[in-house]
C-alpha cells in the first residue's frame, strides 16, 4: 500500500491478484488519497472495477471437435 506525490497530486499503487494497480487519487490531500485507495481496494475485492478472472481455455481435443462441428454446419452445401 503506497501513497505518493507526483507534482501536486497524490497517487496510489498496490498489487491485487498479481496485477499492479496504479491510479491518481486526483487530490492534494494525503489523507484523502489513502481513503480513495482503501475504497478502490474494496471495489476491486467486490469485483466492481472490471478486473475479471481469466476465462478457462478448452482442451485441444474439445476445441477441435467444436471447430469441426461448427465448420461442418457453416460450410454445408458449399462445394469447391
Amino acid at each position: 500500500m503506497a501513497v505518493y506525490k507526483r507534482g501536486d497530486t497524490y497517487w496510489f499503487e498496490f498489487v491485487f491478484k498479481g496485477h499492479r494497480i496504479r491510479r491518481s487519487a486526483k487530490t492534494k490531500s494525503r489523507t484523502t488519497a489513502r481513503d480513495i485507495e482503501c475504497a478502490y481496494r474494496t471495489r476491486l475485492a467486490r469485483n466492481e472495477v472490471g478486473l475479471q478472472e481469466p476465462k478457462t481455455v478448452p482442451r485441444f481435443n474439445d476445441a477441435i471437435r467444436n471447430f469441426l462441428e461448427w465448420s461442418k454446419h457453416e460450410h454445408a452445401g458449399v462445394q469447391d
